[in-house]
């Protein structure tokens, strides 16, 4: 009856207890949230592993490895904790014994995380490019995560955002190539006109 109660006049109390987002100081934008709440709550619903993040602009000096180890220990059973620490320019994974298993820190951190937070881009906001890396791999590390106990996120977006980075890669290299190409045809052309004036 008290939680009917709360839930009436503070419903969003109730919500945001089971997000995934443990503390976030407007690094990761609040539209990009539900999707990982939402797989995370399937994950933990289908295979008692809970994860979490943490995104804060700075640690005031903390070494994000120790900040990290000690917000680790206040976890219980399995878990996957992600910490920013944005301003700091410092990312850092905490994971229970059994999940370290099962995850590969480097992996997820060096693959799907940081290629997106160092990419220069002007068309986008700092707040987007993480919320963009943050997505990537966190959705990346819930699905390899499910797929260990043979479990298939309804709620997973796959990897099409590594996908898409990768493909934009590739397009931005064909592009300087043709360009470089275009160029160099164009100063032969205006050198060999000018030679033969």
């Amino acid at each position: 009856m008290k939680k009917l109660l709360l839930s009436l006049f503070f419903p969003l109390l109730l919500v945001s207890s089971d997000s995934l987002i443990l503390q976030n100081e407007s690094i990761i934008m609040d539209k990009a949230i539900p999707k990982l709440d939402e797989m995370a709550g399937e994950l933990r619903s289908k295979t008692g592993i809970n994860v979490y993040i943490i995104a804060r602009k700075t640690l005031s000096g903390e070494s994000i490895t120790d900040y990290t180890k000690k917000e680790s220990e206040t976890q219980k059973g399995s878990f996957l904790l992600l910490v920013i620490a944005a301003d700091d320019h410092q990312i850092d994974m905490g994971m229970s014994a059994d999940v370290a298993t099962i995850i590969d820190k480097d992996e997820i951190l060096d693959d799907y995380i940081i290629p997106i937070l160092v990419e220069k881009r002007k068309d986008i906001s700092l707040q987007q490019q993480y919320s963009a890396a943050v997505f990537n791999g966190m959705a990346e590390a819930m699905d390899q995560l499910a797929a260990s106990q043979n479990i298939v996120l309804e709620s997973s977006v796959g990897n099409g955002s590594k996908d898409f980075f990768d493909g934009l890669t590739v397009v931005i290299k064909i592009l300087l190539l043709l360009t470089g190409a275009a160029l160099f045809y164009a100063y032969y052309q205006n050198k060999k006109s000018k030679g033969n004036a």
